[in-house]
């Protein structure tokens, strides 16, 4: 496992992704979550 983190950013609203920045906080941390939504 890496190095606990302040805060992390993703643009992915869920999954494993959300759980891996969870999972690598501080307990006093942020995780900011950017959902992109493409319409083509």
């Amino acid at each position: 496992m890496p190095a606990t983190l302040d805060c992390a950013i993703t643009f992915k609203p869920s999954g494993k992704v959300v759980v891996s920045a969870y999972a690598s906080l501080r307990k006093v941390s942020v995780v900011a979550i950017n959902a992109i939504h493409l319409e083509l």
